[in-house]
């Protein structure tokens, strides 16, 4: 090779090296974050409290609506602003519908639950799921389920006539909350009926919930027997209220539910691999509509009794309307929703005031990609923190201030509180109409009362400072029926079975 013929292949190289230096400068970066350390990235700047408020504060600082974390090998992108999410989740749904994976939940050794609705990756059995979803849980489907919704209403209410007129406490009125979401969703799911919050399978649902929200952060020590009795309880949970209903399909006694309904739908002349796969997908869908759903729906409803409780004047706009609409001499039903605008529009205000899953649940990039000028490497943990979300006063002017009435401008858009594009929950219809007739019947019956002085207290002092599903910190109240005639019409309807 002589001399020049080495200069050149030198120079091309220096050219090449150069380019892709500049290139990988130019979009390798990734979007602002806290601050770094040696070693540490940013694990010590990653807050564990309060985060949805120090990732909103962060945004806010670095005026950008994408932020990024760095640590332990992990990047974690926080998105701050509702195009942001929508950008990414829905209109590139396809590289941003993984889940994150950890090793304790989906590894075959341990947990091994990586089938389950929630954490399944986005592919065939993700779609095989939402098929199941998308048949029974469509808004015409949940009508079947209306009439039971409402019967379970009115059993709750029966519970709150019993508080009388004395203060009680949020985890008593929580207690007739968590039995009514409970209650609803076995039955829609199993045809199941629920008596108490004691019931077995009932307890297999908020164990559930509870291994969900732990399984990120397993203990330090006997890791390995949590992950059994974590492994042993799903599966209860998954198989045990399944083949219950798949008994009493064979004795021919089964009430109507989303399962039966499958099952039966299976039971042709031949049993084939794909009926067999079938079955397994319905197991894993009823197991999430019961076990997660009752979850967000309680978390919702609290935060409306809450909010009825600093916002008086709310309460009685919301009854003035239901008193001209539906009169005193009979309960509401789920029928009324469309000639009740303002109580349709505080349910609004409630999801957004109060998002129940503040940081939503995280995705995952399945592969490289840049937005907004900036990298997002592949397995990264993308967060739409949804408190941020709904505190953008340029959608939602004064967000602090509880205000039904910003909903009268239909152009404003929902809180994002059900998720995005191909991992949005599929069971919004039906929480739709069970949070509508719990809410509008309790402002029917009911006066909720506060017991303390609202003008003074801190904005913020319900937020906990930790739980992946909000909940208020606990308050008191009095829940009291607003004239004996409506105390009779709960009795009457309960008596009847209605």
């Amino acid at each position: 090779m002589t001399s020049t013929s080495v200069l050149v292949s030198l120079a091309v190289c220096a050219v090449a090296l150069i380019w892709t230096y500049t290139k990988k400068g130019r979009i390798e970066k990734l979007s602002p974050g806290p601050p770094s350390y040696p070693l540490l990235g940013q694990l010590l700047s990653a807050p564990t409290s309060f985060e949805q408020l120090k990732y909103k504060a962060l945004t806010d600082n670095l005026k950008t609506d994408m932020i990024s974390l760095q640590f332990l090998g992990k990047t974690i992108i926080v998105l701050g602003s509702a195009q942001a999410a929508i950008d990414l989740f829905e209109k590139r749904s396809t590289i941003y519908s993984d889940r994150p994976q950890t090793v304790m939940l989906t590894h075959k050794k341990l947990v091994d639950w990586e089938n389950a609705v929630l954490f399944t990756q986005y592919g065939d059995r993700l779609r095989a799921y939402r098929r199941i979803f998308t048949t029974w849980l469509s808004k015409p489907a949940t009508r079947a389920f209306h009439d039971h919704q409402t019967a379970e209403t009115r059993k709750m209410l029966r519970q709150f006539i019993g508080f009388g007129n004395e203060p009680i406490s949020s985890e008593a009125i929580e207690k007739g909350i968590a039995r009514l979401t409970a209650a609803t969703l076995l039955h829609a799911s199993y045809g199941y009926k629920v008596d108490s919050l004691d019931d077995p399978f009932v307890v297999l649902a908020k164990r559930m919930v509870d291994i969900t929200a732990s399984v990120a952060l397993p203990s330090s020590t006997g890791w390995r027997k949590l992950a059994r009795e974590w492994r042993a309880d799903l599966e209860r949970a998954a198989n045990e209220p399944f083949e219950r209903t798949r008994n009493q399909i064979a004795a021919g006694v089964a009430r109507r539910s989303i399962v039966r309904s499958v099952v039966e739908s299976l039971n042709g002349p031949e049993m084939n691999r794909a009926s067999e796969s079938t079955e397994e997908d319905c197991k894993q869908v009823a197991l999430t509509l019961f076990g997660g759903g009752s979850d967000t729906m309680a978390g919702t409803l609290m935060s409306f009794m809450l909010a009825m409780v600093l916002f008086p004047e709310a309460q009685i706009k919301a009854q003035r309307e239901i008193d001209s609409v539906v009169g005193k001499g009979r309960l509401p039903k789920i029928s009324d929703q469309e000639k009740l605008p303002y109580v349709r529009n505080l349910i609004e205000e409630v999801i957004r005031w109060r998002p129940v899953l503040p940081l939503g649940v995280p995705h995952a990039c399945s592969q490289d990609d840049v937005f907004q000028g900036h990298f997002i490497p592949k397995g990264s943990i993308v967060i739409g923190n949804v408190w941020a979300m709904t505190r953008d006063e340029k959608i939602y002017k004064n967000p602090e201030k509880f205000d039904p009435d910003r909903f009268l401008d239909r152009s404003m858009p929902s809180a994002p509180a059900f998720g995005w594009g191909r991992r949005k929950c599929p069971g919004t219809h039906f929480a739709d109409s069970l949070i509508f007739i719990c809410v509008v019947s309790v402002l029917a019956a009911f006066n909720i009362k506060g017991m303390e002085d609202v003008e003074s207290r801190d904005p913020l002092a319900d937020i906990p400072a930790n739980g992946i599903v909000y909940r208020p910190k606990p308050f008191s109240c009095i829940i009291s029926p607003r004239s004996r005639a409506h105390e009779e019409l709960i009795n009457a309807a309960t008596d009847e079975g209605m």
